[in-house]
């Protein structure tokens, strides 16, 4: 969710988008079954959304087309210390019940299931995967002590061990997702949510590039004015502004990936996920006209 900042920014600013709209709208949207209920009802142009979500979209004749991609914080927030003060790895998972926001086959699982087997272990026999509808329902979970571990994403991730705190359940972030990833597959070390272009839009290539770079220039500001950002954030996003204003934004912010590095990155996920299970990414391997065509 923190990577929703610069649309909210774009939004907030009243900017144009010189031949697209003369100001944007941002609609947040809580579980993936609502972004793709909004998007296959044509109620947005524009999306923030998962890799394989986009790549589903497209697959099944959707006009989607990627203008940006940043890589967000990803937390294992767990219950537990690792022994002696070691640095925990994902085989600390083992026998250990860990919560992911959505169902198996959204993103959080599918990183976690693809980590969990590069390390060794079998995700199945040993762990427990618990699915839950939200990143806040795992969150509540965790506090309740239905569950050892869960993967959240900031600013719920921070809120967990903040929450932690008032309710003595100590809770902390024990592996950092995009750290784990980076070792695991050295060749494609970044994870990446995209912004996506949809329907009309996405044919029009100056429009895709125009969107492309009002987020990047959304991206940098949201860095150099954290405050205002929060402000406007809870003028159009309030659920968002709530938790960010409970952490230090530096701490959790996402970063802006160059567009050929995301893109090898987002690919080399994809093929895994069409290897292990063709239709969590639609059923095919997303063609050129996904990408932006290299200039």
């Amino acid at each position: 969710m923190a990577d929703s900042l610069p649309l909210v920014h774009m939004a907030a600013s009243e900017a144009p988008l010189p031949g697209i709209a003369d100001a944007c709208r941002m609609v947040p949207w809580v579980s993936p079954d609502q972004l793709r209920a909004m998007i296959t009802g044509g109620q947005t142009d524009v999306v923030i959304a998962t890799i394989s979500t986009l790549a589903t979209l497209h697959a099944k004749g959707m006009d989607v087309r990627i203008a940006a991609l940043a890589s967000p914080p990803g937390w294992i927030v767990s219950s537990a210390s690792p022994p002696n003060g070691a640095t925990p790895t994902i085989a600390a998972l083992r026998n250990r019940t860990l919560l992911l926001p959505f169902g198996p086959g959204e993103m959080p699982g599918v990183v976690v299931r693809t980590l969990v087997e590069a390390s060794g272990l079998d995700p199945e026999k040993d762990m427990r995967l618990r699915y839950t509808g939200s990143a806040m329902e795992a969150v509540q979970l965790l506090l309740l002590g239905k569950g050892t571990d869960a993967y959240l994403s900031e600013p719920a991730a921070t809120l967990a061990c903040l929450r932690s705190r008032e309710t003595n359940t100590p809770l902390h972030k024990s592996i950092d997702i995009n750290q784990a990833w980076a070792t695991a597959f050295p060749e494609a070390p970044r994870l990446v949510t995209a912004i996506g272009v949809l329907g009309d839009l996405a044919h029009n290539a100056t429009a895709v590039a125009s969107i492309g770079q009002a987020f990047a220039q959304a991206f940098g500001w949201v860095l150099e004015n954290q405050d205002t950002a929060r402000q406007q954030a809870d003028r159009i996003f309030p659920a968002l502004a709530r938790q960010l204003n409970r952490y230090d934004q530096e701490t959790a912010a996402s970063s802006l990936v160059e567009y050929d590095t995301g893109k090898r990155s987002a690919m080399f996920l994809l093929r895994r996920m069409f290897e292990s299970n063709p239709s969590s990414i639609g059923g095919r391997m997303p063609d050129d006209t996904f990408w932006i065509p290299k200039q």
